[in-house]
């Protein structure tokens, strides 16, 4: 064998090992397969074909196989920590001629990865990886017991695959998967729904999130009333969720649109379909936050508002109440224009302050409420001068004398008083020099 070589050899041999135990160490595989675990390795010497190619087609067909996999082991490490030191020449028997069969190389030292390897990864096995499992209760030993995967070659079992495959994160082959199943057996077989609702999972882990809209607009139309309602539900709330966070929808494969019309749709249709679900209370709040962050106080107030009425003993109360004030508050454009949000504003507040003291106190709800009155006044001060400007000395006089009465202690009140004064309605206060 040429110097150039054993040179390609050696080095295909170390990035081989170093890739080997970055799949160890990260936890992708758990122990050698059968042909390369508890023997040295044997083959034929090919030059022109590195080793790290012979190691990958070893491990291909086993890193693809569907069960989960457990945590690295001692016994691996210690397998793999020969190949991970200083390569040495071969043995001296070995041979050297192309084609022919040689044996592993073997170094008598661990490199310091391995050694490092040995102490840290035997305590991985206490993590491990979550699984699928099927749990029942039974009701004589009050507990819940671990139900045996389905068989092989049925409908559940083929199912049981798909769903194992989706948990690992490998979609396109669930998708892949699905198809297969609904042509096997067809749509009238008692698991279609379930695979439905696999698919929709799919496409979400893709994040095709319109055709996973579709496919649960379907189930929930034709299977609305079984019981994984629930989790088509739960997937048509992430599907909202991601288009409120400001995912994009195709329109016609080639614009990208705002989904948030879709998003407000789906937490509707969720909120006033299923009132009983769980999830009604949430997608009415998540639409109301989605409206508070984004400005439209008006529609958020409705929609906390409709929390507090729909839900009254939801925990969100007190949320939505603070909320709700807040947002009737915000959504008052000014003492020129109509004062009913700011009317519902204190009638908020007022409620706010009278069922949750301490948290208004903090919170300086007295002070809010206090500009609030200051508001109100000075928009029926603006009335009033509105009509001494047009000549209606009478209308003037009553929005005077009302804000006087109904906003005592404020600015506009002061104006108002000097303004009947000038009328001649009230007498001039004199004005004692201390």
């Amino acid at each position: 064998m040429d110097s150039s070589c054993v040179n390609r050899v050696r080095q295909n041999q170390g990035r081989a090992f170093r890739r080997a135990g970055v799949l160890l160490e990260s936890g992708l595989v758990g122990e050698l397969p059968p042909p390369l675990a508890g023997r040295e390795i044997v083959g034929t010497f090919e030059p022109r074909v590195s080793l790290a190619r012979r190691w990958r087609a070893a491990l291909h067909p086993w890193l693809q196989s569907p069960a989960p996999l457990g945590p690295p082991s001692l016994v691996t490490v210690l397998q793999l920590a020969p190949w991970a030191g200083q390569s040495s020449s071969p043995k001296a028997g070995a041979p050297t001629a192309r084609g022919r069969s040689i044996k592993a190389l073997e170094v008598p030292r661990l490199a310091p990865w391995a050694l490092i390897a040995t102490i840290v990864l035997p305590l991985s096995v206490i993590a491990q990886q979550p699984r699928i499992r099927t749990l029942t209760y039974e009701p004589q030993q009050k507990e819940w017991v671990e139900l045996p995967p389905p068989p092989e070659g049925t409908a559940e079992g083929d199912l049981y695959a798909i769903k194992l495959q989706i948990h690992d994160g490998h979609y396109r082959g669930a998708l892949w998967a699905i198809k297969r199943f609904i042509t096997k057996y067809g749509k009238e077989d008692p698991t279609y729904p379930e695979a439905l609702i696999a698919k929709a999972e799919a496409l979400i882990g893709l994040k095709d999130y319109a055709k996973a809209h579709v496919v649960l607009q379907a189930y929930l139309g034709e299977f609305g009333g079984m019981t994984l309602t629930a989790e088509a539900l739960r997937l048509e709330f992430i599907i909202a969720e991601a288009y409120l966070s400001g995912v994009k929808r195709r329109v016609w494969l080639i614009f990208r649109v705002s989904g948030e019309d879709v998003a407000y749709q789906i937490l509707d249709e969720i909120s006033s379909d299923y009132p009983d679900s769980p999830l009604a209370e949430l997608a009415v709040k998540t639409k109301a936050d989605h409206l508070f962050k984004i400005g439209d106080h008006a529609l958020a107030e409705l929609e906390y508002a409709r929390i507090l009425k729909d839900y009254p003993r939801s925990r969100y109360q007190q949320f939505s109440l603070g909320r709700s004030a807040e947002s009737a508050l915000a959504s008052f454009a000014g003492v020129e224009y109509d004062e009913a949000a700011l009317v519902e504003a204190e009638e908020r507040y007022n409620d706010y302050r009278l069922r949750y003291r301490q948290q208004a106190d903090r919170e300086g709800v007295g002070l809010i409420l206090d500009s609030i009155h200051e508001m109100r006044g000075e928009k029926d001060f603006l009335i009033g001068q509105y009509y001494e400007r047009t000549d209606h000395p009478g209308s003037a006089v009553f929005y005077y004398q009302g804000v006087r009465k109904g906003f005592p202690a404020t600015i506009a009140a002061t104006k108002a008083t000097s303004r009947l004064e000038l009328l001649g309605v009230l007498e001039p206060v004199a004005v004692v020099a201390p």
